[in-house]
């Protein structure tokens, strides 16, 4: 009896590491350094094979699920926002990350799962930390010939000038960058 049971082990061991053989990751990549969005991607050969699924998951926990039938799930993890086609095809999973934060930064993992017995899977882990985006400093703009007056020199109305001025072009730097995120999302969802 000890005997088939270790014959049953043993052929259902070698066909599972057989089935791994025939799914693998042909690329990785999840960056060291982000600061304000960043491309993960998985790419795997299921050597005509049926997929199962492939799961993305930041420190353990999962936040995205392309299915074998293209179907894609986004699940909440703090710190992790995703922007995604809204059906994945076979082969890879690329995903891109938007509005990092500190919180972001963590072992981002990616596994892949054929629809076949015991449900054989390959994965790879990376970690990602976020970095501070540097400091813009717009230059100044002096016309030729003349000087940049000082604080003390400025009357309340050119302060007060100066202040809105800096307060629009924040505003608007802000607007773009809204604009143009919202343009990317379009065109990748329709």
């Amino acid at each position: 009896m000890v005997f088939y049971s270790f014959v049953i082990f043993f052929v259902t061991v070698t066909i599972n590491i057989h089935m791994v053989d025939l799914l693998r990751l042909t690329n990785f990549y999840v960056p060291r350094r982000a600061s304000n969005q960043v491309e993960i991607d998985c790419k795997y050969d299921v050597e005509g094979k049926k997929l199962y699924d492939v799961k993305w998951y930041k420190d353990g926990q999962q936040f995205f699920r392309c299915a074998g039938d293209g179907t894609v799930n986004e699940f909440e993890v703090d710190g992790v926002m995703v922007l995604h086609p809204r059906s994945a095809s076979v082969g890879a999973c690329p995903l891109t990350l938007i509005v990092l934060t500190t919180k972001s930064s963590g072992e981002y993992k990616c596994e892949v799962t054929l629809d076949t017995d015991g449900f054989p899977m390959v994965w790879q882990s990376s970690r990602l930390d976020f970095l501070l985006p540097p400091k813009r400093h717009d230059p100044e703009i002096v016309p030729q010939g003349s000087e940049r007056r000082t604080s003390e020199e400025e009357t309340e109305t050119e302060k007060h000038t100066l202040e809105k001025e800096a307060e629009t072009k924040a505003g608007c730097k802000g607007l773009s960058s809204n604009i143009i995120l919202l343009l990317i999302m379009y065109f990748i969802f329709t």
